[in-house]
């Protein structure tokens, strides 16, 4: 006993090592993994559904409150910006990094009513110059055929800034095609119990702020709208009206794709303002002309 008292003395590294080992189990308790969640007896259940036309919230999940997370209304400061954020009060989802080195910036947001999701917003910005080869995946998507409306594709100001914009379906299916829901979103609020509707209007946004020759900062703002209901997770027109080749014909897509379309040209316009501005970019009050088609009236 003597002797392992005098070793736990003299022996540091050895003694680091028990420490480490020690906090890391503890950490692996209160945080397991992912694929230990459905093995372990505090771990919850990972079940999940395909979300038809009006989805359940994950079976067992306890629907998180809005008053449980942290709120957000005005704007956010976002990659060296304040980002305008529109009108209602906004819930942080997820943060992460990704891209090359993790050198890209990723935020989301969520809009809660009646415990069902109105919108949300996800945030992307390089913080490492790209090429013009590695923007055209970005932008080509401007001009997509999947889109209801593609405004402005590819403008470019005198000081070399790019920028474009357009509205497209997302479905929630958590498919992986370019303009679907994306599914780490989806994920988080099954994971929270948390309601959306089968489908969103994307209003996109890409700006990309010139770098040295031949380089851009690109950042991505794209808001999903909930075309539903109020307190509803029914589409206001069937599933089946939103496709991008024939949603003209029915009249309560077309108005909801109009609206979407007369606040969104306006809301570039704020936007663009943002990025010049940097932090001392707009603060925005709740006004009538800020709302967006999927607030709560």
């Amino acid at each position: 006993m003597q002797q392992l008292k005098d070793l736990w003395h003299r022996a540091f590294l050895w003694r680091l090592t028990i420490y480490a080992f020690v906090f890391c189990l503890a950490l692996a308790i209160i945080f397991p993994a992912s694929w230990l969640h459905g093995g372990v007896p505090w771990g919850s259940d990972t079940e999940k559904s395909g979300h038809q036309e009006q989805p359940a919230a994950q079976k067992g999940a306890a629907p998180a409150s809005p008053d449980e997370l942290a709120s957000i209304s005005g704007s956010i400061p976002f990659a060296g910006h304040r980002i305008p954020l529109p009108v209602g009060t906004w819930h942080p989802l997820v943060a992460a990094n990704g891209g090359l080195q993790g050198s890209q910036e990723v935020l989301s947001l969520v809009r809660i009513d009646q415990n069902i999701v109105t919108g949300v917003i996800m945030l992307a910005a390089d913080t490492r110059p790209l090429t013009r080869t590695a923007l055209e995946s970005e932008f080509n998507l401007c001009d997509g055929t999947g889109n209801y409306v593609s405004q402005s594709s590819k403008v470019t100001s005198p000081d070399g800034t790019k920028e474009c914009w357009y509205l497209a379906p997302s479905k929630t299916s958590h498919r992986s095609g370019p303009q679907d829901f994306p599914a780490i979103i989806g994920d988080e609020l099954d994971r929270l119990g948390i309601p959306y509707p089968a489908l969103f209007v994307q209003a996109r946004w890409v700006y990309a702020a010139p770098g040295t020759t031949g380089t851009w900062y690109p950042t991505v703002m794209s808001i999903f709208l909930a075309p539903n209901e109020s307190g509803s997770l029914r589409l206001i027109a069937p599933l089946s009206s939103w496709n991008v080749r024939n949603f003209a014909a029915d009249r309560t897509v077309r108005s909801f794709i109009g609206r979407t379309q007369s606040w969104f040209d306006k809301w570039v316009i704020i936007l663009r303002n943002a990025m010049e501005n940097g932090m001392a970019g707009p603060n925005l009050p709740m006004r009538r002309e800020n709302r967006d088609p999927a607030y709560p009236a």
